[in-house]
């Protein structure tokens, strides 16, 4: 199987990551010269957690990251209205949120792919289907055919 996948960043990375672990071929284009180190703190609940463990991940993200275990409601005053404690989920799940610099999220990712080049300041200037098959006509005028085209811009 033949995947191409559009977009270099969290999401894109992530989903290359788990189909190359699964012998799958991945193409991964990027419109952007490099990836994106900018924006904000991410908060990686345990669902989001469970990715980076199967990726093998988690030891990297806390060291960058920090849990969280208390979660405060307040006012703009700063006026206490509900405070929530992690620790006993914690203790039966393991961590519950984990907060990282967005950069550093992707910058972990992207070491952790394996084999798959990412091909930047690249877009799809056409794409055309038949029964068996995409064929995708990049900005370069190279063409390639994939099974399968995945959005993750």
């Amino acid at each position: 199987m033949k995947v191409l996948i559009v977009g270099a960043g969290i999401a894109g990375i992530t989903i290359a990551s788990f189909l190359k672990k699964r012998g799958v071929k991945v193409t991964l284009i990027e419109k952007n010269k490099g990836l994106k180190r900018g924006g904000f703190v991410i908060g990686l609940w345990n669902n989001g957690r469970r990715v980076i463990n199967e990726l093998g991940l988690e030891k990297e993200i806390d060291k960058k990251g920090k849990q969280l275990n208390k979660y405060k409601i307040i006012t703009g005053e700063g006026n206490l209205i509900r405070e929530y404690s992690f620790d006993k989920l914690s203790k039966e799940y393991g961590p519950i949120v984990t907060f990282i610099q967005r950069a550093d999220l992707l910058k972990i990712l992207s070491n952790s792919l394996k084999n798959v080049k990412i091909k930047y300041k690249t877009t799809i200037d056409h794409i055309s289907q038949n029964k068996k098959e995409a064929i995708v006509k990049f900005s370069d005028k190279k063409i390639e055919k994939f099974d399968i085209i995945v959005g993750a811009d």
